[in-house]
C-alpha cells in the first residue's frame, strides 16, 4: 500500500512540476516588445530626456490623430525643444506609470514676464493721431462674437514644427506617424505636434530579450519523477498479476511461556523464567548447559532396555557366550554388582590407615573443644 502511494505522489509532482515549465515559457512568458501609450490632452507633447532610453533599445515612436489630422514628430536636444515650445501650454511625459501607460503631467501657458512686456513697448511705435474715420465709434469696432472667434483660434492654432534645423530627425503624416531612434550620447527630448483640433495619442515601443529559464529544468525533472512513478506502479501492477505480492504482517500472540529449566553437569539447575510480553537472551553458559541437558536427554531415550543404541538390527546370541557388561562409563547402577563386604580381622585390630584417624577423634574428645 505504501509503495502505491509513493508511486502516485511521483507521478503528481512530475505531471506538476511539467506543467509549471510549461507555463513559464508560455502562460508566465513576458512580452518581446514592451508597448506603452498616453493620450495627453495637448496639441504638442514633449519627453523629458532619458524617457526615449527607458526601456530599451532603439525605441518606435508611433503617434496617432483622429479625422486624419497632421501629426509631426521630431527629436532635438532639450535646450532647442525648450526654446521652441517657450511658454505654449504643453503635456510633459516623464516616465511610465506602469508597464503599458506612460506618464504625463499637463504645462499650462505662462503669461509674458514684466521685462518681456516693457521690451515690446519700447520697440513699438508711437500712436498715430485719430482720423474722422477712426472717431466713428461703431463703424469701427468688431462685434464680440467675431472676436470670440479669433481668440479661440489663436489658441487652438499650433505653429508646424516640420522642416525646422533644430531637430536631428523628424517624420510627419496624416492621422499617424511613425519615428525610429537609436540612442546617442547627449540629451534628447521628443516633440510631438497636432496641426489640428484632436489631441495626439503617443505610443513608445521597446524591443525586449525575455528569457525562459524554468522550461527545461521544469519539463527534464517533471519528466524524471513520472517515469519513477510509472515504473514503480508497473512493478507493483506486475508483481501483483503473478502472485508475488508480499505477505502482510500481522501480530501474533502467544500465552505465557513456562520456566525453562537448564541442567549442568557441575554447575546445578538453574532455572530461567520467560515472559511472553519480553524477549530473553541466554548467556552463553545457560545455552551451553541446555545444549548439554538436551543431548544427555536425547541419548536415555534413544537407549534401550539392554544399554545398546537402538540400530535396527537383530542382536546376534551364540551358544555357550557370556554376554559381557557395556563398557560405557554411563552404565545404570543396576548393572554393576555391589562391592563384598571387608572382613574384620580376628583380633579387632583396625586397619593401619583407619587407626590413626581413629585415635585423633578420640584425643579431640577427650580435650574437649579448643578456646
Amino acid at each position: 500500500m505504501l509503495q502505491r502511494l509513493i508511486a502516485a505522489v511521483l507521478g503528481v509532482l512530475g505531471l506538476l512540476a511539467i506543467g509549471l515549465g510549461v507555463a513559464s515559457s508560455t502562460v508566465w512568458r513576458g512580452e518581446d516588445i514592451l508597448v506603452a501609450t498616453a493620450s495627453p490632452h495637448a496639441h504638442l507633447v514633449v519627453a523629458d530626456p532619458g524617457v526615449l532610453e527607458l526601456a530599451g533599445n532603439p525605441v518606435t515612436v508611433t503617434v496617432h490623430a483622429a479625422n486624419d489630422t497632421p501629426v509631426v514628430i521630431a527629436v532635438g536636444r532639450d535646450t532647442d525643444v525648450a526654446g521652441w515650445v517657450g511658454t505654449d501650454a504643453h503635456a510633459e511625459v516623464t516616465g511610465l506609470a506602469g508597464w503599458h501607460a506612460l506618464r504625463t503631467e499637463p504645462v499650462a501657458k505662462q503669461a509674458p514676464t514684466p521685462a518681456a512686456s516693457a521690451a515690446v513697448e519700447s520697440v513699438a511705435p508711437a500712436p498715430a493721431a485719430p482720423t474722422p474715420a477712426a472717431s466713428e465709434p461703431a463703424a469701427s469696432k468688431p462685434s464680440a462674437s467675431a472676436t470670440g472667434e479669433s481668440a479661440s483660434g489663436a489658441t487652438a492654432a499650433v505653429a508646424d514644427p516640420s522642416g525646422s534645423d533644430l531637430w536631428v530627425l523628424q517624420a510627419t503624416g496624416n492621422g499617424t506617424a511613425t519615428l525610429t531612434w537609436d540612442a546617442q550620447p547627449g540629451r534628447w527630448s521628443l516633440l510631438v505636434a497636432s496641426l489640428g483640433e484632436p489631441s495626439p495619442v503617443i505610443e513608445l515601443a521597446w524591443p525586449r530579450t525575455v528569457t525562459t529559464p524554468w522550461l527545461w529544468p521544469g519539463v527534464v525533472g517533471g519528466a524524471l519523477l513520472l517515469l519513477t512513478g510509472l515504473g514503480l506502479g508497473a512493478r507493483l501492477w506486475l508483481r501483483a498479476r503473478r502472485g508475488l505480492t508480499e505477505p502482510e504482517w500481522h501480530p501474533v500472540l502467544t500465552g505465557v511461556v513456562p520456566a525453562v529449566t537448564v541442567a549442568g553437569s557441575g554447575a546445578g539447575t538453574s532455572a530461567v523464567s520467560v515472559d511472553a510480553t519480553q524477549t530473553v537472551v541466554l548467556t552463553r553458559r545457560q545455552l551451553r548447559e541446555a545444549e548439554t541437558a538436551y543431548g544427555a536427554a536425547n541419548r536415555r531415550r534413544g537407549r534401550g532396555a539392554s544399554g545398546d543404541p537402538p540400530t535396527g538390527a537383530q542382536p546376534l546370541r551364540i551358544a555357550g557366550a557370556r554376554r559381557e557388561a557395556p563398557t560405557d562409563a554411563r552404565s545404570r547402577a543396576g548393572d554393576v554388582p555391589p562391592p563384598a563386604p571387608v572382613p574384620a580381622p580376628p583380633n579387632g585390630t583396625a586397619p593401619a590407615e583407619v587407626e590413626p584417624a581413629a585415635r585423633r577423634e578420640a584425643g579431640r574428645r577427650a580435650t574437649g573443644p579448643r578456646v
